[in-house]
């Protein structure tokens, strides 16, 4: 997702009709696989300038859970884009993360039924 990130900012920032007078800028932290040391990495940047409005989520559900737990107290919107634990599609506890893959209990009957439809087997 990061090259994607990237890319992304560029086109923003080069378009003065989008967010006029913001520069967006990443900010990468390597959370080691760690949800502990994933906290400890966004406490140190919210404390941190420039102000951050965003985070991108990491690897793991577990690391996931614990940052949409904690970031929503800075109103931070997280961009989750591996984890698929159900739990994250909660609005009421999670109500600033949004991810780009499916849960795997949304994942799980559509392939069965695709498998079914198709009369294959995986």
């Amino acid at each position: 997702m990061y090259p994607a990130a990237l890319l992304a900012l560029e086109h923003v920032n080069n378009n003065p009709t989008i967010l006029p007078g913001y520069r967006l800028e990443l900010v990468a932290n390597n959370t080691s696989s760690d949800a502990g040391f994933a906290i400890r990495n966004l406490i140190h940047q919210l404390d941190t300038p420039p102000t951050k409005l965003m985070i991108m989520s990491a690897v793991s559900s577990t690391e996931d859970m614990a940052l949409a737990e904690t970031s929503k107290w800075w109103n931070l919107v997280q961009i989750g884009s591996s984890a698929t634990y159900p739990d994250l599609t909660s609005r009421e506890r999670f109500p600033r993360y949004y991810r780009t893959r499916m849960t795997g209990t949304t994942k799980a009957p559509a392939l069965m039924r695709l498998l079914r439809d198709r009369k294959s087997v995986v």
